[in-house]
């Protein structure tokens, strides 16, 4: 009973628990990984997808972190108790939209300073920067004091060495904005919702472990925009039958029924499916090239800029900056 009455007074809470384990089990199920659905600067910024600042928030590869995210989001439960369901989850989904173009900004700076251009393809996976943001607007907001959220940063860099330093920290960051500025309080709850709900939209149309696996009977209007953004994939898998014809959505239109064709056999829905993963794997070598030349392109514009002209004689601050970059400086002429 006091199981059953902890869920009731946390549904949110628990709900989204439970879906971090679905959507782990699922990515078991497909072999899914970083890869996948984890997002980094190369694959959001350079290829464009920027649907995989949603997949990366709810998607977890390892079974312990996994695990250490869920119990930690249910120790959060007396927020929503506390506070109400609608301020969880609209604090929730604030944090998410905020620690996204704020990672995105920390690996542009690294980039842009020359301070390692193999920080273009670290990829990021899990709930922990947003953990971390509900952690700091505990903290900063509801007076829940205990740890400061810095120290629980530093303490989760030390303990777990391949943890997310940038990402835990963009998650503490947009817990700030939030709670400084007070934007659960001020912002509509309906406009987060409505964004969230917008992403998720975005998200299951744009990707392609996703898409292909939506079921035929998805919303109509959400399987046009894939075609519209891929148009491979629609006939293939997402509808998982042929387009309907005009004289079928007539006919479907005079019986006040929903459009629908005929079913397409077993092996061309195979076959197709088959040709949609080719085309699929195509565009991403095809991406993964492009991104390969642009990494190449700004690493000769990042060895230009700190090498002076054969007529130029380094100062001090130019000397010291190759030094330090592991270059000899050249020799006044």
């Amino acid at each position: 009973m006091l199981a059953l009455g902890e869920i009731l007074a946390q549904p949110a809470t628990h709900a989204l628990a439970l879906l971090l384990v679905c959507i782990w089990l699922a990515m078991r199920h497909k072999c899914l990984g970083y890869a996948a659905l984890g997002k980094s600067y190369e694959a959001v910024v350079w290829q464009g997808q920027w649907w995989r600042c949603a997949t990366a928030v709810l998607a977890h590869v390892e079974w312990w972190h996994l695990l250490s995210n869920a119990h930690a989001l249910l120790g959060y439960g007396w927020i929503e108790e506390q506070r109400g369901t609608s301020f969880f989850i609209h604090t929730t989904i604030l944090i998410a939209l905020l620690a996204a173009p704020i990672y995105m900004a920390f690996y542009h700076l690294i980039l842009r300073n020359g301070c390692g251009a193999h920080h273009a393809r670290t990829s990021c996976l899990g709930f922990s920067g947003v953990l971390f943001g509900l952690h700091t607007v505990a903290w900063l907001q509801l007076g829940a004091g205990g740890t400061p959220p810095l120290q629980s940063l530093i303490s989760a860099s030390i303990l777990i060495p391949q943890a997310s330093f940038v990402g835990h920290s963009a998650g503490i960051l947009a817990g700030a904005l939030v709670a400084l500025l007070r934007l659960n309080l001020w912002v509509s709850p309906a406009l987060s919702f409505t964004l969230a709900a917008a992403a998720l939209a975005y998200t299951c149309a744009a990707c392609p472990e996703i898409s292909l696996s939506l079921p035929a009977c998805f919303p109509a209007w959400l399987a046009r925009l894939c075609q519209a953004r891929r148009p491979q994939l629609v006939g293939g898998c997402l509808y998982r039958s042929a387009p309907p014809s005009a004289d079928s959505s007539h006919a479907a239109a005079t019986d006040n029924s929903q459009d629908s064709a005929a079913p397409v056999p077993r092996d061309e829905a195979r076959a197709a499916a088959a040709a949609a993963a080719e085309a699929r794997h195509a565009q991403r070598a095809a991406a993964h090239t492009a991104s390969a030349q642009r990494l190449a392109a700004f690493q000769a514009q990042r060895d230009t800029r700190f090498s002076a002209g054969p007529s130029t004689p380094p100062n001090d601050s130019t000397a010291r900056i190759m030094r330090y970059r592991g270059a000899s400086p050249p020799s006044p002429a």
